[in-house]
């Protein structure tokens, strides 16, 4: 079953989009982020070597950034979809 993409609206007038899928990493390390940017503070690092890598499931995405599933209660688990791929 397919999954519906929508948007809503936040203050700034940027649009985030509400939407689930599967991913992966394509690095060894990547830096969970507080907020959608590199300028939030680090939360966590991933670390999956090549070999190792585990799926993870984004609930959200704001301007290339992704929230995982673990950490949408708080919304303080964001990470750099550009070092990612969708599988699945």
């Amino acid at each position: 079953m397919a999954r519906r993409k929508t948007e809503q609206a936040v203050p700034g007038g940027n649009p985030v989009c509400q939407k689930g899928r599967m991913i992966e990493t394509i690095v060894e390390y990547l830096r969970v982020r507080a907020g959608a940017g590199t300028h939030y503070a680090e939360v966590a690092i991933l670390n999956e070597p090549e070999g190792k890598k585990k799926q993870h499931y984004i609930v959200k995405e704001k301007k290339g950034w992704g929230l995982l599933k673990e950490y949408q209660e708080h919304e303080n688990g964001w990470i750099c979809l550009e070092f990612t791929r969708t599988v699945g």
